[in-house]
């Protein structure tokens, strides 16, 4: 858990978090929990958006996929997030009509989209332009694996 607030009401929930979260990280004052989340999640999604389109540049270069995740886990570039994700696109790939699969992807999207709106609207509190993630957040659906490019 990414917690914030005073450290000794934390530490009084300590038993708490500890019975759901392997680790619970004191990220500063009341809303910083939030705040490093949503940093977090940035990070994950911005993470595949370049899986994505790393993947594309490859096999239109003809390098093999194996051989792209083979290099990037080498030097410590592909994460484990971002090799779930590449693994997401081989079943979506493989399943494009499975209606289920689809219901999911659409969860994911819509989750996505939500986390992203919510962090620019927290950039723009804060005065920091992130153009990186508005970019991010139109891309979420093509990311997914389906071709319907957010409009913003």
């Amino acid at each position: 858990y990414m917690a914030g607030g005073e450290v000794q009401l934390i530490e009084r929930c300590r038993g708490v978090f500890a019975s759901s979260a392997s680790q619970i990280v004191l990220t500063g004052a009341l809303g910083s929990g939030m705040a490093t989340k949503l940093c977090n999640n940035l990070m994950m999604y911005l993470g595949f958006v370049a899986a994505f389109e790393a993947t594309r540049l490859a096999a239109r270069a003809g390098i093999a996929e194996e051989t792209l995740t083979a290099v990037t886990q080498a030097n410590g570039v592909m994460t484990q997030p971002m090799l779930a994700y590449l693994g997401l696109q081989e079943t979506v790939a493989a399943n494009p009509t499975d209606a289920a699969l689809q219901a999911q992807l659409a969860k994911f999207i819509g989750l996505a989209e939500k986390d992203l709106a919510i962090t620019l609207e927290y950039a723009a509190e804060l005065g920091v332009a992130l153009p990186a993630t508005a970019v991010c957040r139109q891309l979420m659906a093509q990311v997914y694996g389906r071709d319907r490019p957010r409009q913003s």
